[in-house]
């Protein structure tokens, strides 16, 4: 689900043609809580080239975040929300929201499904899980939980990025071992100027959490993530996503699972500004249009 990044395209909107380029993503998921918890997916990426025509608007909506796993209870993140763009006369374009990341001793513990998918949890009944699906074209899927036979040890897996799958919890001779999240998209390949999109890129999973092991005295530790996404707690709550982010939650271990981020839709086109909504910034001949909340984009 790699995407072709605005850098790597040629000719696009050369020679004044009234097209824009688009790139939309949804709401990325909560993570799971409490023991080990598994990381929450990304929010769906996509990208798109569409002509355009004076007076036409562009309904964008902006996915809202997954919620983290409270810290009272095993509890799963929730899913993140669609975002979609709809115009007449234009086939609309939906990201789907990422799928939560599973909490430790459900049963079953698999991830949940969306556009990229959240990761699984171990569990008393469920020594294996896997990690939820992503949806075709717009992420990847997350990585499975484990619990071996005969220990303490919670292996909660990362959730899914829009360019690679999370990793799945393991299990060794230093105990559970922390997840990576899936990675996301690296801003800096496009360039982070002139406010497009603040740095630490989009579209990355959350971290899965590895839990200290009463029969060795190990810590899992914490996990790395995908760029925009939460980290998995050493010891306490996983971190929150960035808004706007689209990245997944880090789980929580004796804490709160972190909730998603948030989606974004950036519109560019060359040359000077044609049309309004959202944040409007120039730079290296192209103007950009950034929406953080839902909103309308109208060529003038």
């Amino acid at each position: 689900a790699n995407m072709q990044l605005w850098s790597q395209r040629q000719g696009v909107g050369a020679g004044g043609g009234a097209q824009i380029e688009i790139i939309l993503a949804a709401g990325g998921a909560g993570a799971g809580s409490f023991y080990a918890g598994a990381g929450g997916g990304a929010g769906g990426v996509l990208q798109s080239v569409v002509s355009i025509n004076s007076g036409q608007s562009f309904a964008v909506t902006i996915g809202a975040a997954g919620s983290g796993g409270s810290a009272s209870s095993y509890q799963r993140g929730t899913n993140g929300n669609n975002s979609t763009i709809t115009s007449s006369g234009f086939a609309s374009l939906t990201c789907i929201g990422g799928g939560g990341g599973n909490a430790f001793n459900s049963n079953p513990a698999d991830g949940f499904s969306g556009g990229s998918g959240g990761g699984g949890a171990a569990s008393t009944s469920d020594r294996e899980s896997n990690g939820g699906a992503g949806t075709s074209g717009q992420g990847n899927a997350g990585g499975g939980g484990i619990r071996p036979s005969g220990t303490n040890n919670n292996g909660g897996g990362g959730g899914g990025g829009q360019s690679s799958v999370g990793q799945s919890g393991d299990y060794g001779t230093l105990g559970a071992s922390a997840a990576n999240g899936g990675n996301g998209i690296d801003w800096n390949s496009i360039g982070t100027v002139a406010n497009i999109q603040p740095s630490g890129g989009i579209a990355g999973g959350g971290g899965g959490c590895g839990n200290w092991d009463s029969t060795d005295g190990r810590f899992g530790g914490t996990a790395v993530f995908g760029a925009g996404a939460g980290l998995a707690a050493g010891n306490g709550s996983g971190s929150s996503a960035a808004a706007n982010s689209a990245g997944g939650g880090g789980g929580g271990y004796g804490g709160a699972g972190g909730s998603g981020g948030s989606g974004v839709c950036l519109l560019r086109y060359k040359g000077n500004t044609i049309a309004s909504g959202g944040t409007i910034t120039s730079h290296n001949g192209y103007t950009y249009h950034r929406f953080t909340n839902s909103g309308t984009f109208t060529v003038n």
